[in-house]
């Protein structure tokens, strides 16, 4: 009996060991709202190359490449391979593209040299200063809309000056021998134009005959006028 007690004693102490405290209805909201915060989820952190593309999603890109003068030809002429793709925002500049066109060029060619002196061409080798036949400063978004072409349509290049200069003066030497030219036809055609003038106006004397009374008379027919 006494046995029995006793191994009842311990196997009751031994459950309230093992049973937890009961909570307090104050203490089990406290232990939720730990629980919440502890495991609530944190929102994944946006990767650089997703943050890349959100900032690149405003500019777009045009082929800027390179012409060089040809001595055998007198002309500008494309460089082939030397074409690169350039990132720019629509309302970029003729200042702002050349920049931008200069630096990609001399990170990828060594040949370009970015400190030599540059200018930035249209198609039909002119300075970009203004839009084509318009006094409007020059912006990629409007000669994209006066050209009515997509950006990856639009190609614009970039070329020393020394090589524009010499474009100039071929130009203006072939301007000046065509005017040389024009004056001495024109002065041409005038002396023809005066000799057919006189041969016309001149009037023609009739041979004379000798007089046979005055067989020594002399016709003056033999003597120019």
């Amino acid at each position: 009996m006494l046995l029995f007690s006793a191994i009842s004693a311990a196997s009751t102490s031994t459950t309230s060991a093992v049973t937890p405290r009961s909570l307090s209805y104050e203490d089990f909201c406290k232990r939720k709202a730990i629980e919440r915060v502890t495991t609530l989820p944190t929102a994944p952190k946006k990767s650089k190359s997703i943050k890349s593309k959100a900032n690149n999603q405003d500019k777009v890109k045009i082929q800027i490449g390179i012409k060089e003068f040809h001595e055998t030809d007198g002309a500008l002429k494309i460089l082939k391979g030397r074409s690169l793709p350039v990132s720019v925002e629509p309302s970029t500049n003729a200042k702002q593209l050349f920049e931008k066109a200069t630096d990609k060029h001399a990170k990828h060619f060594r040949s370009f040299n970015q400190y030599d002196r540059y200018v930035l061409l249209y198609p039909d080798n002119t300075i970009i200063d203004k839009l084509p036949g318009a006094l409007e400063d020059f912006t990629l978004e409007r000669y994209k809309e006066e050209l009515g072409k997509p950006y990856s349509k639009i190609s614009l290049y970039i070329c020393r000056k020394e090589c524009f200069e010499k474009i100039d003066l071929e130009s203006d030497c072939d301007s000046i021998g065509d005017e040389v030219l024009e004056r001495s036809q024109i002065a041409k055609n005038s002396s023809v134009q005066r000799s057919t003038e006189l041969s016309i106006t001149r009037p023609i004397r009739p041979f004379c005959t000798v007089d046979e009374k005055k067989p020594d008379s002399i016709c003056a027919s033999h003597f120019p006028y």
